[in-house]
């Protein structure tokens, strides 16, 4: 009885927290997509490189490398604004060669920031949802 209670509670909590992810996803592609502006970043003087390596048996099987930056720009209204971001392989590249990066901002809050192209997947986590809804159901209706 407590494992079917449980269980049911787990799928319930994944079903809400699947629920606000989407919402939030959504929202933000919204908020980039009719407040969205670009701004060109300065230039970095230091960054954080974090290099993870995974093994198995003794080899090495993955090996993920993470840089992070303060990134500074100024928007449109001439603010200056400081975030902190993990920066990817291709923009990192960029930075390397010293060549112009860009990032899109929210003209009504411009920390809330992303690399040009990146969006928020809300579609996976309405599919999980829905999955979780679908167990939730059936678990219930016919127990």
């Amino acid at each position: 009885m407590f494992k079917g209670f449980l269980f049911k509670f787990i799928l319930f909590a994944l079903l809400i927290l699947t629920c606000f992810e989407s919402i939030t996803g959504y929202t933000d592609n919204r908020a980039f997509k009719s407040h969205g502006l670009t701004a060109q970043t300065e230039q970095i003087d230091k960054y954080s490189q974090t290099v993870r390596t995974k093994t198995k048996y003794g080899r090495t099987t993955d090996v993920s490398v993470t840089n992070e930056a303060d990134i500074n720009f100024t928007t449109a209204d001439n603010q200056q604004i400081t975030v902190k971001k993990t920066i990817p392989k291709e923009i990192m590249d960029k930075y390397q060669r010293r060549q112009p990066v860009d990032i899109e901002y929210v003209s009504t809050d411009p920390k809330k920031t992303r690399w040009p192209g990146e969006t928020r997947d809300v579609k996976s986590s309405v599919i999980f949802g829905l999955i979780c809804f679908a167990v939730l159901f059936f678990l219930v209706k016919f127990r």
